[in-house]
């Protein structure tokens, strides 16, 4: 509370706990070009998808995930946008658990937390 109001700590709070808009993902030029791994991540995230997904009709780049499209203007990116930004609030429930940085944000990518044993 030394630098920042309260209301202004839990602005940022909140923006902390939503994931980011956007995932980017840097192509490795030299093995597979952009337009190939964007058709091969749209594969991948098309067979992802929920069972009752699988009778949808996807169109272009579209994923359940988001839409798969190159970067406007670094050459060897590819962007995944997702389309329904209200499904991408993270809302606390149950227990709380403490982890690390990557963990974390990891989590916010939809990954799961394991624990071994």
């Amino acid at each position: 509370l030394r630098f920042y109001s309260e209301d202004e700590l839990m602005t940022i709070c909140r923006s902390l706990a939503r994931p980011p808009l956007i995932t980017s993902v840097r192509v490795n030029t030299a093995k597979i070009s952009r337009d190939e791994l964007m058709a091969e991540l749209t594969r991948e995230l098309r067979s992802l998808s929920k069972d009752d997904d699988t009778k949808h009709e996807w169109n272009g780049n579209e994923t359940p995930y988001g839409v798969v499209e190159g970067h406007p203007s670094i050459p060897d990116c590819v962007l995944i946008r997702p389309q329904n930004k209200s499904a991408m609030e993270v809302t606390p429930s149950g227990r709380e658990l403490l982890v690390d940085r990557r963990c974390a944000e990891a989590v916010l990518r939809g990954a799961h937390i394991y624990i071994p044993g």
